[in-house]
């Protein structure tokens, strides 16, 4: 349950959470649901419980991370070493803190140095052997296995209108960039050779 409840906290889905603990949706919602009753009959309160969400958070992390420290302790000898993994600046900000600190914590022994540039660059790092792992956006050219999908969005500043100014005024990454060819080729093919 307080596993299930951490993951939701973070931030994952419902679907998300009951794929990475290996339940389906329903048992994740139930244990939720458990959850609640067990906090609502020791509180008594609904004020109560929306209070201790937070303070059930924070002890919730410390008891998982005790609990993975004892089955690291009795599993085989802990791995030493180093690792290097190359990570685009938008998954580094959003998902290698957490990932990291749960890491930290079941491979204490295990130093990981991370490298936040382009994808284009940690492509080229990941194939000379300058690093042992990477993430990159989608059309390197690279056989790995999708860890994430997300949508492309449009933004500008609200009220602007900017969709219906021709011409269209864009900002767009760096040439060789597979998130600037994927919004020109959504913009259509007469945008796909702007320099």
């Amino acid at each position: 349950m307080l596993r299930s409840f951490v993951l939701i906290a973070e931030g994952d889905s419902l679907t998300r959470t009951a794929e990475r603990i290996g339940r389906t949706q329903s048992a994740v919602f139930m244990q939720m649901r458990r959850l609640e009753e067990v906090l609502a009959s020791a509180s008594c309160a609904a004020a109560a419980v929306a209070w201790s969400r937070p303070t059930l958070l924070e002890r919730a992390r410390t008891l998982l991370a005790l609990n993975e420290e004892i089955i690291t302790t009795f599993r085989a000898p802990g791995l030493t070493g180093q690792v290097r993994l190359g990570s685009p600046d938008d998954c580094a900000l959003q998902w290698l803190p957490g990932i990291l600190s749960r890491f930290a914590r079941t491979h204490p022994g295990i130093e990981v140095d991370v490298l936040c540039v382009s994808s284009d660059e940690l492509a080229q790092r990941l194939e000379h052997g300058h690093l042992d792992l990477a993430l990159l956006t989608e059309g390197h050219g690279r056989e790995g296995e999708e860890v994430w999908r997300g949508p492309l969005r449009w933004v500008g500043p609200q009220g602007a209108m900017l969709h219906k100014r021709d011409p269209l005024p864009l900002a767009a990454a760096h040439p060789g960039c597979n998130l600037r060819r994927a919004a020109l080729e959504a913009l259509g093919a007469r945008f796909a050779q702007v320099p």
